[in-house]
């Protein structure tokens, strides 16, 4: 099939678009999708134009081309996207954001910002202890509790220290990989013992996961801007 980096005229956007034979074929999501994320990568002009067209008629060929179609229909320029972004409290107000058509999504602006990371979800890929990555993340931008010690102790138990509290929580699970949404839940305690407003989310459940203030997370869930959830489930965690 054609793809968006070879002829973004005709490669295709719905199920519709594809041959009959292909339609029904586990590939004919898979050959869309790649298309769609092809074409927000670069082409984002077309891809707005087409994300508008999609919402009018109703069409797409998966969830995920509908969902970034929405996104995108709400942004018809990289400006409008930083000045939104920064309206809602997602992105600081003094961060500097990138000219030119490359940030399709607050997604990709994110990401490129930093505001968004990946958590290794197996103990191998942890590159030098629980605690040092737990440090990683609240160094995130979005996040204000990066002066957070952390210490990693047996099994995958870590302890945190900050304005003369302590707190603990088993990072795995059960299966000895990481648990994201524990370690969500124990940065959120952390963050709102200190009485900071930064939050720590999953997109979808994991592992991308992003640091910003509450009200901006809450911004991003009703404007439906990213997959996340805001509340993770509670963590093993205590302060003291």
């Amino acid at each position: 099939p054609n793809t968006a980096s070879s002829d973004p005229v005709g490669c295709p956007r719905t199920l519709a678009d594809l041959p009959a034979a292909q339609r029904s074929t586990p590939e004919a999501v898979v050959t869309l999708e790649q298309c769609w994320l092809s074409m927000l990568r670069d082409y984002r002009m077309l891809a707005t134009g087409e994300a508008q067209h999609l919402v009018d008629k109703k069409v797409h060929g998966s969830e995920l081309i509908a969902r970034d179609a929405r996104v995108l229909a709400q942004f018809p320029s990289s400006a409008k996207l930083a000045d939104d972004l920064r309206g809602a409290g997602l992105v600081d107000t003094l961060t500097v954001v990138p000219n030119g058509t490359a940030w399709a999504t607050p997604r990709q602006l994110l990401e490129h910002l930093g505001y968004i990371t990946t958590v290794p979800t197996t103990v191998v890929e942890w590159p030098r202890g629980l605690d040092l990555v737990l440090g990683r993340l609240v160094a995130l931008p979005g996040s204000t509790i990066a002066d957070t010690y952390f210490l990693e102790e047996e099994d995958g138990v870590v302890q945190a220290f900050a304005d003369g509290m302590r707190w603990d929580v088993s990072a795995l699970d059960t299966d000895g990989a990481v648990d994201v949404a524990a370690v969500m839940g124990f940065l959120n305690t952390i963050s709102r013992d200190r009485g900071r407003e930064t939050r720590f989310a999953p997109l979808e459940g994991g592992p991308d996961v992003i640091a910003a203030p509450a009200r901006g997370l809450q911004a991003a869930i009703e404007h439906g801007w990213l997959p996340l959830e805001l509340e993770p489930a509670a963590p093993r965690a205590k302060g003291h």
